[in-house]
């Protein structure tokens, strides 16, 4: 097993992190969006409708980045907050469109990156990475 000193697995994962978000961010350009929006509208898909604070959770940012992003996914004509069901933010026709061109982008994505590693190691790989998540949450880091 190769060393993993404590600077080579933050490094290891900060490039993991700037090559994702890279590949990404490219692919979402074309519908005029940054990444974080674009995962916002999947994460309001994945969920029908959504309160604030369940997709603050979901999307794993502050009450303020949600704010900001909702508010310019609502200025883009993609999102709307639904004033009879408790303020649920939803999609509108343009935002599913969108939305579900953006999970097929995703999809193709992680396909090609995963489809050349063996299925329960990525399995774990997932699993440790929930793992790592839980235990950063709350802390001072």
């Amino acid at each position: 097993m190769k060393e993993c000193s404590s600077n080579n697995f933050i490094v290891l994962i900060s490039s993991i992190k700037k090559k994702l978000y890279k590949i990404l961010s490219e692919r979402v350009k074309e519908y005029n969006l940054s990444l974080c929006e674009a995962i916002y509208l999947v994460i309001i898909k994945d969920n029908d409708s959504i309160s604030f604070k369940e997709l603050t959770k979901c999307a794993h940012c502050d009450k303020g980045m949600t704010t900001k992003v909702i508010s310019s996914l609502s200025d883009k004509g993609l999102v709307y907050v639904d004033k009879n069901k408790k303020n649920s933010i939803m999609l509108n026709s343009k935002g599913k469109s969108i939305s579900s061109s953006i999970n097929i982008l995703f999809d193709e994505v992680k396909n090609s990156i995963l489809m050349k590693v063996n299925y329960e190691e990525v399995i774990k790989f997932y699993d440790m990475l929930n793992r790592f998540n839980q235990l950063l949450e709350g802390s001072l880091c």
